[in-house]
């Protein structure tokens, strides 16, 4: 995937982004379902939370518009007020299925839940890389709350 030269482009949720490589179109990205939980589980079973802080849970589709086309929970960060939020949190009882990793053939599939622990309250976008352990920048990034 290749980066925007200069800023990276912002979407909304709920709109396919096609991402290329080699200015051939690679995949299509699609932040399907944004909503924020305040636990998961109950009694002593209970995923909650630093104090002022909810979690955010995001329904990733991706769409294989090539062979070897790759998904990864860790090509995604989390900024709330121009600050980065840790990577996805692991819950124990948050939504099935979560997004793992692979790759894909053309025209193959794969969805998926990942889970931010972030401030209550603020701005915060989806970020996405080609991959976070290499030097570059954000592909493009999905307004995720306004505020």
């Amino acid at each position: 995937p290749e980066p925007d030269p200069d800023t990276p482009k912002l979407f909304k949720a709920g709109e396919v982004v096609t991402v290329t490589e080699g200015d051939e179109p690679w995949m299509d990205i699609l932040v399907a379902k944004v909503s924020s939980k305040k636990s998961y589980g109950s009694g002593y079973f209970i995923d909650k939370p630093a104090k002022g802080n909810i979690y955010l849970q995001l329904y990733v589709t991706y769409h294989a518009l090539a062979d070897g086309a790759t998904y990864n929970p860790f090509d995604w960060q989390v900024f709330c007020n121009d600050e980065a939020v840790d990577d996805y949190t692991f819950v124990s009882n948050g939504p099935e299925p979560t997004l793992n990793s692979g790759t894909l053939p053309t025209g193959r599939k794969a969805k998926g839940w990942l889970v931010y622990e972030v401030p209550a309250k603020g701005r915060c976008v989806l970020s996405y890389g080609a991959n976070s352990f290499i030097d570059q920048g954000a592909v493009f990034e999905v307004l995720i709350r306004s505020k």
